[in-house]
């Protein structure tokens, strides 16, 4: 499911990217660094930080901290992903 530097998350975080990666119109996810910080969201929320041109880089927000990553997809599903993300 996961690829990349780092693949160890909370289990809060991974429940949410494993229902990501379920549906078809995200082709991988690739998690960058971990930061140890304090942040107001719930543990397992995941945020649009930046798009980019093979998808968007995320925020997965923790019980730890906040980790990195993107998430790639196809150009005409991006706002089908935008929806997604903001529905939960």
């Amino acid at each position: 499911m996961k690829s990349g530097r780092h693949t160890s998350v909370c289990p809060a975080c991974k429940r949410s990217l494993t229902r990501l990666k379920k549906h078809h119109i995200v082709k991988k996810i690739v998690l960058g660094a971990s930061n140890n910080c304090r942040h107001k969201f719930s543990p397992g929320t995941v945020r649009i930080q930046l798009e980019t041109d093979a998808g968007f880089k995320i925020n997965i927000y923790g019980g730890n901290g906040i980790t990195t990553g993107y998430l790639y997809c196809e150009e005409k599903d991006k706002s089908q992903v935008v929806a997604l993300l903001n529905s939960s």
